[in-house]
């Protein structure tokens, strides 16, 4: 199992997350509404990517396909450097549902079995943001916003989460997320760059992720790239096709 979720989170589950112990800063509401970050506006999405995967002396590289419907479907289909499919996931705001086609096997989790797992809070709305290199939540009173040289400093909460966004003043795109799951401490870090036209706004071609979390043999360290060889967004809807052939058993 723990093969088969480390590659989920490589093709997106990795929240962005450093430990960070700076003290929340209040923020002029001039700078707040100064702010208008420049997100990916779509109702379709549809990318490939390249992955490279490392934990410890483990390597993975492969390719993933990934297609998105706002707010109601990521789907992803995963595939050696070289060869045929091997998994496929399909994730809804509710479910995440993986085929191995390997094993002929197929694994169901809902979140809150993701987050105890990983031991930091996931869903849906903030896989899909980190997809597409957006905010991960809404600006509201809440929030706190500090411009700090070329960039205004985002400061949110998320159930157990302290967010940190760092967004270019200039191009108005994220560029780093710090995210801190506060009982745990389990941290991680991503890193967008290579921005590039997408329709109106810039998309972040390369993602780098850096994930340290503790587990039963002490803290793991996961490095994930996402190099980004297309991406569009369409204006015909896409297909999601998934399907659990009868042969397959599900493992728990």
């Amino acid at each position: 199992m723990n093969k088969i979720l480390f590659l989920l989170f490589a093709l997106g589950l990795s929240l962005t997350l450093a430990s960070c112990k700076k003290e929340l800063i209040s923020t002029k509401s001039t700078e707040k509404s100064q702010l208008e970050v420049a997100n990916i506006d779509f109702e379709y999405f549809n990318a490939r990517t390249r992955v490279k995967y490392r934990e410890g002396n483990r390597r993975i590289n492969g390719n993933a396909h990934i297609r998105i419907k706002k707010d109601s479907i990521i789907w992803l289909s995963v595939s050696p450097s070289v060869g045929i499919e091997v998994t496929r996931i399909l994730i809804t705001p509710d479910t995440v549902l993986i085929l191995n086609r390997l094993d002929k096997v197929f694994y169901k989790f809902g979140f809150e079995e993701i987050s105890k797992y990983f031991s930091f809070e996931v869903n849906f709305s903030l896989i899909q943001s980190i997809m597409l290199g957006n905010l991960p939540g809404v600006i509201d009173d809440k929030t706190t916003v500090k411009k700090e040289g070329d960039y205004f400093v985002v400061k949110q909460h998320s159930g157990s989460l302290d967010i940190q966004s760092f967004v270019n003043n200039t191009t108005l795109k994220v560029e780093t997320v710090l995210l801190n799951e506060k009982p745990t401490n389990n941290h991680m870090t991503l890193k967008y760059s290579e921005f590039d036209l997408l329709t109106n706004s810039l998309f972040p071609y390369n993602c780098l992720i850096n994930l340290t979390y503790k587990s039963g043999k002490g803290p793991l360290v996961t490095s994930i790239t996402l190099k980004f060889t297309k991406a569009e967004i369409p204006d015909k809807p896409l297909k999601f096709p998934f399907n659990i052939p009868n042969k397959y058993e599900a493992v728990k």
